[in-house]
């Protein structure tokens, strides 16, 4: 497959013209699409539909795309950590500011090049666990009470995840991972089921 991988994505856009260039781009890079014209017409989608990312325009008639993007992130749940890249003609560092503030996963003005706007997307995209992976991984932790191996989405294991840091973070890692290694060798009660 393409390196969208099947993807749904939604595209916001009023400028009719740029909607389908950009649905056509991605398309052919292998994203299944769909698109809105408003902000009104997208909410209507992600309360139907599950997508694994946006792309926004900030200038639209009625509800803008930053007021569109604040009530994105308000949203419980997955629909709320909906990755988003906002693509617009407002370039200024004030709005690019606005936008990430507001939760924005990346800024791209207009002109843009479409190998780029795809580029940027499939970086969001590795960057972001598969929802029905991460939930299965949650859940295997609270069961097990161990960190799930983190792998990618086609059972490889990610690159990153094990190597080493300095930061406080990786440290915690690093010992909660230590840890359930230790329990796990000492209790070797019977099998327990592979979690993903």
């Amino acid at each position: 497959m393409n390196a969208g991988d099947g993807r749904h994505l939604l595209v916001i856009d009023d400028d009719d013209r740029i909607r389908d260039l950009i649905r056509e781009y991605l398309v052919r890079a292998g994203f299944r699409v769909s698109a809105a014209p408003d902000a009104a017409a997208a909410r209507r989608l992600v309360d139907q539909l599950s997508f694994d990312l946006l792309v926004l325009d900030v200038m639209m008639p009625g509800e803008d795309g930053f007021a569109f993007g604040k009530w994105l992130r308000s949203r419980p749940g997955d629909t709320g950590r909906t990755p988003m890249v906002i693509l617009t003609a407002r370039g200024q560092p004030d709005d690019r500011i606005t936008g990430l503030s507001l939760g924005a996963d990346d800024y791209l003005a207009k002109p843009f090049e479409p190998q780029e706007l795809v580029l940027r997307i499939e970086a969001i995209l590795r960057r972001t666990a598969p929802r029905a992976v991460a939930g299965a991984a949650r859940a295997c932790w609270t069961v097990h009470g161990e960190p799930p191996d983190h792998h990618g989405a086609d059972g490889s294991r990610r690159r990153g995840d094990d190597a080493g840091g300095s930061s406080p973070t990786w440290a915690a890692r690093r010992g909660r991972r230590r840890a359930s290694r230790r329990a796990r060798r000492r209790s070797r009660r019977g099998s327990r089921p592979r979690c993903p």
